[in-house]
């Protein structure tokens, strides 16, 4: 549904969004890219709500894998997966949306 290009510059806004940068997506990301931050809303969603909100895998026992999850919790890894996560309205307030479109896909 989405380019790589357009997935990785998605990853890149939303990461930028979670660590509270001034400016989400600065003119020049928008310049280096092709993408502006109104175009990357919907595959920025779609990250968000899959990787983010989804949750954990169920293995045939039915219970969480946490490996990934601990792994990146070490300080040695930024402690990554420790991020203090925004909520949907939140979210959609940082990247100035309102209504999502759909971009034609």
């Amino acid at each position: 549904q989405y380019s790589p290009a357009e997935i990785a510059a998605s990853c890149l806004l939303l990461s930028r969004i979670l660590h509270n940068y001034t400016e989400a997506w600065p003119t020049v990301l928008q310049e280096w890219t092709g993408f502006s931050q109104d175009y990357l809303s919907l595959c920025t969603f779609h990250i968000y709500n899959k990787c983010l909100l989804e949750g954990s895998e169920m293995e045939y026992r039915d219970s969480k894998l946490q490996a990934v999850k601990t792994r990146y919790a070490d300080p040695l890894r930024y402690s990554v997966s420790n991020t203090k996560l925004i909520g949907h309205k939140e979210l959609c307030r940082r990247l100035g949306v309102t209504k999502l479109v759909t971009h034609g896909k």
